[in-house]
């Protein structure tokens, strides 16, 4: 591939890229470029050449980052990159090359010990780089991108040369809201990640997690010192002035450096006590396990069909719709596939997200409420891509086992619009579960719902086929429910 821009006519700003205005994200052709104007420069490089982040990188936890040769662009390219970065465009900006990760998901989709491990990483990147006189300037969770079960950190331009002699880490507020905050309203409130950023990038404020602690418990720790009396020091502070921001300095280089650490061991602290245990109440702990849903030679006869398709096309990528606790997810991974699995409730999300990490194994797992998945936001709807914009056609293979008729039945889909969904996700495979209307399991969801247009027998196969290609199936459970290995009409 040409490194010209002006032969490749590939290369574009990313449109979620503008908040910093010390540099911008270029897609440019299957190249992730992020163009550094002299404001961000030297952020740049202290986040390439700090010694405190080798570490890190060298367990993964940054993105791979190496500076792209300016000498490959042309003059009218680079003058094409440089448009919209800043008043001040350089000759010879600064380009760096980022790592394109696998998917891209967003802190609403993880589950709590997700943004959990987020936080974790973005205090041990903070504290290390005390020792080198660095900090970082910002402390949001949308500067962590998950590689599998693994948090990464992307923002190459939040590292900074700090003031020896300044004791206060500015995005501390910024942390409590977006990671220790959303814990907190999922942990006592039962609100889940995605409302807690609903309301905002930006994550809660003081105010709102004190009301939402309710009239008694936010005079109770955990909230009383997080958010109830932040809030009432919010409500005193127009009264002080412009003297409350009066910056605090230190006698001592390190006397500031003991209380950033104090502050960082107090913060690490809140964030731990603030994730939710695993919820072992969760309805769908086990579900896949039940004795009502397989008999041992039908559950042997799925895994055997799954595990034979996976093995006969070895996908690379595969998407797990309705993954549960992620047997199947787990399968794909171990024959080599990269794995994004979702499943709407975040106790089995968190669940498949420790066993992977235990395992080392390349899932990620989403909460996504696939019938209501999550929307584009942010500035013109384009910072944060939908989620079915980010899977369209992303996938080489997807799974729908034992989903459909749940989707079905909860949103009164006809199978007609599941299917022509399921076919805009994958670009060549879908190995897909259904059930008859006759089996138990359908009849039990069913109660006091009406009952949705599936299609029965050969109906179903006409409307499969009007999108895939059936290469194999396998009816299992008294021909209650057929397991179809489907490639995609072209």
């Amino acid at each position: 591939m040409t490194n010209s821009i002006e032969e490749t006519n590939q290369a574009f700003f990313h449109p979620a890229s503008y908040r910093d205005p010390a540099g911008r994200l270029v897609n440019f052709g299957d190249r992730l470029l992020r163009i550094v104007n002299v404001e961000g420069t030297e952020n740049a490089l202290l986040f390439l050449n700090a010694s405190s982040l080798a570490q890190f990188r060298a367990a993964g936890s940054l993105v791979s980052t190496r500076i792209f040769g300016g000498d490959a662009f042309t003059d009218s390219s680079l003058t094409a990159l440089q448009r919209g970065i800043s008043e001040r465009n350089e000759s010879e900006p600064l380009v760096l090359e980022h790592e394109r990760l696998q998917f891209v998901s967003y802190p609403y989709e993880w589950s709590p010990e997700m943004l959990a491990a987020a936080g974790d990483l973005t205090l041990d990147l903070a504290e290390s780089l005390l020792n080198e006189g660095l900090g970082l300037k910002d402390a949001t969770p949308f500067n962590i991108v998950y590689k599998g079960p693994q948090p990464v950190f992307v923002d190459a331009l939040s590292v900074e040369r700090r003031d020896d002699l300044d004791p206060i880490w500015l995005p501390m507020a910024e942390f409590e809201r977006t990671f220790i905050y959303p814990l907190l309203a999922r942990k006592y409130c039962g609100l889940s990640l995605a409302k807690c950023f609903g309301w905002g990038r930006d994550g809660l404020e003081p105010e709102q997690m004190s009301a939402l602690a309710g009239p008694i418990r936010r005079w109770l720790p955990p909230f009383l010192g997080s958010a109830t009396l932040p809030t009432l020091l919010n409500g005193s502070a127009g009264k002080k002035g412009e003297a409350l921001y009066t910056p605090i300095r230190s006698k001592t280089g390190s006397e500031a450096k003991f209380i950033l650490q104090r502050t960082f061991r107090r913060l690490r602290r809140a964030l731990h006590a603030a994730t939710p245990a695993p919820d072992r109440n969760s309805p769908w702990i086990g579900y896949q396990s039940e004795d009502c849903h397989y008999s041992e030679p039908d559950h042997r006869a799925k895994h055997g069909f799954v595990s034979r398709v996976l093995r006969e096309l070895q996908p690379p990528t595969v998407l797990d719709l309705g993954a549960n606790e992620g047997e199947y997810s787990l399968l794909a991974a171990e024959l080599g596939a990269r794995v994004v699995a979702v499943d709407k409730d975040d106790a089995v999300s968190g669940r498949l997200w420790t066993q992977a990490k235990r395992q080392s194994a390349w899932i990620l797992p989403l909460t996504i409420d696939l019938a209501a998945p999550s929307p584009s936001t942010g500035w013109q709807n384009l910072e944060c891509l939908s989620f079915p914009t980010r899977a369209g056609e992303q996938f080489e293979c997807v799974m729908a086992l034992a989903f459909v008729h749940h989707l079905a039945i909860s949103t009164c889909l006809p199978l007609e619009s599941i299917v022509a969904g399921l076919a805009q996700m994958t670009k060549r495979w879908l190995i897909l579960e259904l059930i008859d209307t006759a089996d138990p399991k359908y009849r039990q969801i069913l109660r006091g719902r009406r009952q949705p247009s599936i299609g029965e027998g050969t109906a179903v196969e006409d409307i499969i086929r009007r999108h895939f290609r059936i290469m194999q199936s396998l009816p299992i459970c008294g021909g209650n429910r057929r397991l179809y290995a489907l490639r995609r009409n072209s």
